[in-house]
C-alpha cells in the first residue's frame, strides 16, 4: 500500500458546524495494537481520554493492514487540523482519510 502524501500545508478547511462528531480513518499495519495506537494519538493531540474516541476496525483480507475509523467530538477546526497533522506525522499510519 503506498504511503499517503505528506502535505506541506493544513488540510482544506471544511464548512462544519462545531461541536460535531467527526470520523478520521487511518490505515496501518494489521498489528493488534494499531487501533489503540490511533486512539491514543488522537486523544493525546486533543488532550482527552482515549475512551472519548470511538474505534471500529476492519482488517484486509490477508490481515496485513487494518483500517481504523475513529470518531470523536471536535470543538473547532483547529482540533480537526491538529489530528490530521498527528496522523500525517506518524510513521505507523500509511494512509489516512
Amino acid at each position: 500500500m503506498p504511503d499517503s502524501p505528506r502535505p506541506d500545508s493544513a488540510p482544506p478547511a471544511l464548512e462544519l458546524s462545531y461541536p460535531t462528531d467527526y470520523t478520521f480513518k487511518a490505515i496501518g499495519a494489521g498489528t493488534p495494537d494499531f487501533p489503540s495506537f490511533v486512539a491514543g494519538l488522537i486523544s493525546e493531540r486533543l488532550g482527552r481520554p482515549t475512551d472519548e474516541v470511538a474505534i471500529s476496525v476492519r482488517s484486509s483480507g490477508g490481515g496485513k493492514y487494518s483500517s481504523v475509523s475513529a470518531t470523536v467530538q471536535l470543538h473547532s477546526e483547529e482540533e480537526r487540523v491538529a489530528v490530521y497533522e498527528a496522523l500525517w506525522g506518524s510513521d505507523r499510519v500509511v494512509y489516512h482519510l
